[in-house]
């Protein structure tokens, strides 16, 4: 079996990244596995998409073993068409370059409707890549949502609600520029002005259950990653005096329980997520609400596989394969 993997490039690849853990695991299931950023992608008329590829044969122990090997490795061009699967595990979020990110999921989908399996589907991921996908979500899974580019209607939003509420940008990641703000906030015009001028904003509800923390569901196929009873769930709890729980502010993971309430929510959204083509999800839950639906690059497996004792990436990777199109 022949897979690839697309990543932003291979200079921000580390081996604590769930990425370098999910090559480690592909090259125990598959043949070769290619990996590529996504400024090697080429498309030529005469012969097809194809990715200048950095290719893994023969296991490789740990993630940092791939990560070395990698840094190692000569690109060769592979031809898109001649493999079994490609893998997308990028994050726009953290990439200064959008343009080569979105022409880069323009190829593979073009790739896609060409016949290749492409995990999660490039067309999904346009759809999901930012937060305003929540819009997308039914109104009972989420907090009170409300999204717009126009800060006076951000700032409107706010100051209509009784309780506290959250902003954030659409496209941002790792707790950055996140703010808790209250209807009678001095600062809430500039917040507004500030994000607004990044594009989009989110403004949500703030929900109580933040104040201990939020809980990462790692779902395959719409359903929780499940393995020897054990679910991929992490919970992450913020530090004292802070609302965010991202580990990059500060945040401890811990073991998470995925609760009846949490799960009625992941069946409402699982049939959503599968019709785009979105395998290997990531939802942040706030009590039984999903604050964020992370389609790229999903993050949380070596804190559950620590914490759980379980390949959690091997399942993931093996159900990925097994169930090709």
């Amino acid at each position: 079996m022949r897979v690839a993997v697309m990543i932003n490039d291979f200079g921000t690849l580390v081996p604590s990244q769930a990425t370098a853990m999910m090559v480690r695991s592909l090259s125990e299931q598959a043949d070769e596995v290619a990996v590529f950023g996504v400024e090697d992608l080429y498309s030529d008329s005469r012969t097809g998409i194809h990715a200048r590829c950095r290719i893994v044969r023969g296991a490789l122990p740990t993630p940092q073993a791939a990560v070395e090997a990698l840094g190692e490795l000569e690109s060769s061009a592979v031809r898109l068409s001649g493999l079994d699967a490609l893998l997308i595990r990028t994050n726009p979020g953290r990439d200064h370059r959008p343009w080569l990110q979105e022409n880069a999921l323009r190829l593979l989908a073009i790739a896609a409707d060409a016949g290749l399996d492409v995990i999660n589907s490039p067309k999904g991921l346009h759809l999901a890549g930012s937060k305003v996908f929540l819009a997308s979500l039914p109104a009972e899974t989420i907090p009170p949502t409300f999204i717009s580019s126009n800060p006076t209607e951000i700032v409107s939003w706010v100051r209509g609600r009784d309780e506290p509420s959250v902003l954030k940008p659409a496209t941002g990641t790792r707790g950055n520029d996140v703010f808790k703000v209250g209807p009678e906030s001095k600062n809430l015009r500039a917040i507004a002005d500030m994000l607004s001028r990044q594009g989009m904003v989110v403004a949500q509800g703030f929900v109580a259950e933040a104040v201990d923390g939020d809980t990462r569901v790692i779902l395959l196929d719409g359903e929780p990653l499940a393995v020897n009873g054990h679910e991929a769930a992490i919970r992450r709890v913020p530090p004292a005096g802070e609302f965010r729980s991202n580990i990059h502010v500060g945040g401890s993971p811990e073991p998470g329980v995925i609760s009846d309430a949490m799960r009625a929510t992941v069946s409402r959204i699982a049939p959503l997520l599968n019709q785009l083509g979105l395998r290997l999800v990531g939802l942040d839950f706030l009590g039984s609400v999903v604050c964020e639906v992370n389609v790229f690059s999903t993050g949380g497996f070596r804190d559950a596989e620590r914490f759980f004792d379980t390949p959690f990436m091997d399942a993931a990777v093996r159900g990925l394969l097994s169930s090709r199109n």
